[in-house]
């Protein structure tokens, strides 16, 4: 379910087709300048992170133990042949909910409901199922402190703004590639949805998924069970290349590739510097929440 609400190669897809002195082109100039400032804002928190260890050379040994996954690795496969499953079944039923006369439009609203309820409810619901059978907490499966949830709010943020620089760059880079090979981007779903007259009830529904179940629950499944797993098998390294490229293709989108491999890699590595699986959810939640926002902002002049 996508649910990583994009992002500056929408905004500059937008600046290309917008008249100079119209509503439209001011809100992407706006946007533009929100970014310009969260990514230099992010330069600046690379550079304490880099010279806090020679101020503090002690926060060398403050790294948090490696994460290890609350799922054997047949429980992982399992887990993943069950969502597999249950998205092949849906998408071989689009055809007959469309034969029955649903209009695009209605079927992408249902589809994306379903969609959702598949991959949270499934994942989370699975993994709660686990740590039961086996007693095991949350904190003893993922390090979650919910004590220490201002700290962790701070951190995620931290890890946010150095990430999003790269997330920026690379994913402008990108979107200039792809429009020199004649691909246009398009604005995704949820924010068709969002920015359009859908029912009330749909546009709460999906806001309250996208910054807050769907972080736990993309977390959960890559970071707390996919990443440990990866890296007993291949090293941490290749474990976070190969996470990230499967979190970006399930994402289904082209444009927003690259920007979800690369956010993927700060949220394996805040994993991995932290030990406590709250902070890459709160991590996704800030990108989510910013780039919702934002992207609403510029979609009012759609």
């Amino acid at each position: 379910m996508n649910f990583s609400f994009l992002f500056p190669a929408t905004v500059a897809a937008a600046a290309q087709t917008v008249e100079v002195n119209t509503p439209m082109a001011f809100r992407t100039v706006a946007v533009s300048s929100i970014y310009l400032v969260l990514a230099i804002t992010g330069l600046a928190v690379q550079l304490f992170l880099l010279i806090r260890p020679q101020l503090r050379p002690s926060a060398l040994r403050d790294r948090a133990p490696l994460p290890s996954s609350p799922l054997l690795s047949s429980e992982g496969l399992g887990l993943c042949a069950v969502l597999l499953g249950l998205y092949g079944a849906l998408f071989v039923a689009i055809p007959a909910w469309t034969v029955h006369g649903d209009s695009p439009t209605v079927v992408n609203r249902w589809l994306l409901v379903a969609q959702s309820l598949i991959f949270q409810g499934v994942t989370l619901g699975f993994v709660a199922l686990v740590l039961r059978k086996t007693g095991r907490s949350w904190r003893g499966a993922f390090g979650v402190r919910l004590t220490r949830i201002g700290r962790n709010s701070g951190l995620a943020l931290l890890f946010y703004l150095s990430a999003l620089p790269h997330v920026l760059i690379y994913g402008l880079v990108a979107q200039r590639i792809l429009r020199m090979a004649g691909f246009e981007g398009e604005i995704q779903p949820v924010i068709q949805i969002l920015s359009s007259e859908h029912p009330a009830w749909l546009r709460v529904y999906l806001v309250a998924l996208g910054v807050g179940v769907a972080p736990l629950a993309e977390e959960v499944l890559f970071r707390g069970i996919g990443l440990p797993l990866l890296m007993k098998r291949i090293g941490t390294a290749p474990a976070i290349l190969v996470l990230s490229l499967i979190f970006a293709l399930l994402h289904f989108n082209v444009a927003a590739f690259v920007p979800l491999f690369v956010i993927s890699i700060g949220f394996s590595l805040s994993y991995l510097l932290t030990g406590d699986l709250t902070v890459p959810v709160l991590m996704h939640a800030f990108f989510n929440t910013v780039s919702f926002s934002l992207m609403k902002f510029l979609g009012e002049g759609l």
